[in-house]
């Protein structure tokens, strides 16, 4: 919850189709990294980016989909 709000702030700036696929790139680049850490505080620290980048991701589908909805 507390990475959302500077994801709702940048989204705003940013395109959000390029924003959200920056996210998904950045998501799978940290995931496919956590099979190459060797200790327990590795892996957490990876944890924790990946809980910072996912919580991006469901502000920025909301407000693609509102933008639609005010469209039509």
């Amino acid at each position: 919850m507390i990475f959302e709000v500077p994801s709702n702030l940048a989204i705003t700036r940013a395109r959000p189709s390029w924003y959200i696929s920056g996210l998904a790139i950045i998501w799978g680049t940290v995931l496919a990294g956590m099979s190459q850490v060797k200790s327990y505080g590795a892996i957490l620290g990876c944890r924790f980016l990946l809980g910072a980048l996912g919580a991006g991701f469901l502000p920025g589908v909301l407000f693609i989909y509102d933008m639609l909805v005010k469209e039509a």
